[in-house]
């Protein structure tokens, strides 16, 4: 998996994800490394490449189309689109917080002791829902958001991080 675009071939910063028998790695690693300095072997398993491209693009994405879907409610609230771009900055600090929660919380699956618990977020949910409805803003991904955490919630998890929701989307049906 090539996480860049043509032009980041062969800078230190890009990452080419390989996943391939360990002896295919020690053979064409430096390679690799020369096309891109933070490529990495991920492991043997075929699925390892499409579960980590389908998970980085629903993070990066993911982002995007939350500031699509605030943009949309930002115009039909009245809020001019530059006061909602000049609040990126902020949105970004949070999101490395996000990151930091989740490397803390997910591969220990230790949700307890959150700082916001999945009813803080269930409720503003809810509240963010109200406004898009008010403002008759089309509400798909923040009904999707809701909507897995009230499930979530429904499942016990109240008192956890939002990030037990990892738990909860991993359940095979």
């Amino acid at each position: 998996m090539i996480n860049a675009y043509p032009g980041g071939i062969g800078k230190a910063e890009t990452a080419i994800l390989c996943a391939s028998p360990t002896k295919v790695w020690d053979e064409y690693g430096d390679v690799i490394h020369t096309l891109g300095g933070a490529s990495e072997h991920v492991g043997t398993s075929p699925a390892a490449i499409p579960g980590l491209f389908a998970a980085m693009f629903m993070a990066r994405q993911g982002f995007m189309f939350g500031m699509i879907y605030g943009g949309a409610v930002c115009r039909n609230a009245g809020v001019p689109m530059d006061v909602f771009v000049e609040q990126f900055p902020l949105t970004l600090r949070t999101t490395g917080l996000y990151a930091e929660t989740f490397r803390r919380t997910v591969p220990s699956q230790s949700y307890d002791n959150s700082e916001a618990t999945l009813e803080t977020y269930l409720a503003a949910l809810n509240g963010v829902l109200a406004t898009f409805e008010e403002t008759g803003t089309i509400d798909d991904f923040p009904r999707l958001l809701r909507d897995l955490t009230q499930r979530g919630f429904d499942e016990g998890h109240s008192t956890k991080d939002l990030t037990v929701l990892v738990e909860t989307l991993s359940e095979k049906s």
